[in-house]
Order: C-alpha cells, then structure tokens, then sequence
C-alpha cells in the first residue's frame, strides 16, 4: 500500500501551495480576519486556474480544505445546530460532474 501511494505521488501535479502556506484558511476565519480570507481565497483560485496540470483530485482536495475550514469554525464557535448538518454526506462525496473551480468560487 505505501508502495502505491509513493508510486502515486510521483505522479501527481504539485501542489496547490497557497492553500498550505500561512497563514492557514482556519485561522483567518477564526480570527475574523474577513479580508485575509477573501484574498488567500483568491489567490488559491488564481494557482488553481493558472496550473497545468490541474486534476478533480486537487479539486476536490480544496473543497474538503473549505468544507472542513467551515466545519471547524462553526463547531469552535458553537453555530451549529447537530442536527442539522452543514453538508449533506453527498456533497462530500461528490462527483466529478459537477465539482470544477468555478463551482467552488461559487
């Protein structure tokens, strides 16, 4: 298994490395620091759009990054209600048809 994925890391295109420098989506949104946010978003959505190489898998890696960024911050700040979930499981599991850059920005 640790074969496959080395083999697979290989292969894959870099990374989209805004998305992992600092500061990081949760922290600007846990501090409220609203205009921080809004740029380090665009700026992934500009690397995003200028690679090449650009694959659904990193994609699709920015929309758990987001969906997770706005789970911790609701959960941290006690604005969720638990019953009902701020995504559906389907939405996590979504399909390549309808997951691009644009939808994300959206």
């Amino acid at each position: 298994m640790l074969a496959y994925i080395a083999n697979l890391t290989d292969t894959l295109p870099s990374k989209i490395t805004s998305l992992y420098e600092p500061p990081y989506l949760f922290i600007l949104l846990e501090t409220g620091r609203w205009s921080e946010f809004e740029q380090k978003l665009e700026s992934i959505f500009t690397e995003m759009k200028l690679m090449k190489d650009m694959t659904f898998d990193r994609v699709y890696e920015v929309f758990i990054v987001l969906a997770a960024t706005f789970i911790q911050a609701a959960n941290k700040n006690g604005r969720r209600d638990h019953n009902q979930p701020i995504f559906e499981l389907e939405q996590l599991q979504c399909k390549s048809s309808f997951l691009s850059i644009k939808t994300l920005e959206e």
